[in-house]
Order: structure tokens, then sequence, then C-alpha cells
């Protein structure tokens, strides 16, 4: 993913139950290293309800500013519920 400076970005994030798992997620969202003036990362809901077989999405986002380095970073994405977790990283340049 590619964004200039001063611009936002979004991105789908489906999620799935996975054998019959019913549960509440629980989602944060960071950026790889803090800077001043970096990038923010954001996500909603913070949370999803998950039924036997079924999916929900959540929406993990991006901000910048005009002041924001040009180069690139990771978002990690971590999604929790009790002892069970699981994580990913989306990954985006700043132009």
């Amino acid at each position: 993913m590619a964004l200039s400076q001063g611009s936002p970005a979004t991105a789908s994030l489906p999620i799935s139950s996975v054998s019959g798992f019913s549960t509440i997620v629980n989602l944060t969202a960071t950026v790889s290293i803090i800077l001043a003036n970096g990038p923010i990362a954001t996500r909603k809901p913070t949370k999803v309800s998950l039924t036997s077989g079924g999916t929900a999405s959540s929406l993990p986002s991006v901000s910048t500013s005009g002041l924001t380095p040009r180069r690139g970073y990771t978002i990690f994405v971590l999604a929790t519920s009790g002892t069970f977790s699981h994580s990913l990283s989306i990954t985006f340049t700043v132009h």
C-alpha cells in the first residue's frame, strides 16, 4: 500500500471463525516505528463478535501528516480472545 504525506488509507481485514469457534475478538493496531510526525494506526471496530462459522471485518487505518517522514512502515494488527491470539502485518510506504 502506498500513500502520500497528509493522506489517510484504510484496508479491509476479514476475520473468520475456525472449527465452530464463537467469541469476541479484541483488535489492536500499532505502527512499527514511533516517530515525531509519524503515521498513526487505528482500527474500527476495536472488537468484533464471531459466531460459529461466521465472519466479521475490521478496518485498520493509517493517517499521516504533511510532515510524516517518507519511508516504509509496517502496521502490526493483533487479534486476541482469551488465551488465543493471532497477528499479521501490513506494509505501506509514505511518498
